[in-house]
């Protein structure tokens, strides 16, 4: 079970909460949510830039990249030999 962080956050004279003390590195946007309960859920997004969609959208590249990765993080990567 993940643990859950609790903060009171009071809104200011207009409404608003900072919430920039509970946000993680990468985080770049929120979809927010109201509940039954009339409680506000967030849900974190980490977004990436247009130019690098398209290895998302290249399946092979994208296996390429995951595999080259993984033998990089098992040491199983050799030296490429220039011609």
């Amino acid at each position: 079970m993940t643990a859950i962080s609790v903060r009171t956050l009071r809104p200011d004279s207009k409404g608003r909460i900072c919430i920039g003390s509970l946000i993680e590195e990468g985080i770049s946007s929120f979809h927010a949510y109201v509940d039954n309960k009339h409680r506000i859920i967030l849900e974190p997004f980490a977004e990436i830039p247009v130019q690098e969609l398209w290895i998302y959208q290249n399946q092979t590249a994208l296996d390429l990249v995951k595999k080259g990765l993984e033998q990089s993080k098992n040491k199983k990567i050799k030296p490429k030999q220039l011609k």
